[in-house]
């Protein structure tokens, strides 16, 4: 799922990346941090302050 959340009052918006499971909590964690490993460390860079991903 994409949510896009805004602060207006500050001139602030940023895309999260939402990624839904029925994991339990280790597995949802460890999930997301191979996600983090794969791919997200190194768009980093690119969308820093504007993209988050996390896992539910």
């Amino acid at each position: 799922m994409l949510e896009l959340v805004r602060e207006p009052e500050e001139d602030w918006e940023e895309l999260f990346v939402v990624v839904n499971t029925d994991l339990d909590v280790k597995e949802a964690l460890e999930l997301d941090d191979r996600i983090f490993d794969l791919w997200f460390k190194d768009a980093m860079r690119k969308v820093v302050g504007k993209l988050e991903i996390t896992v539910r």
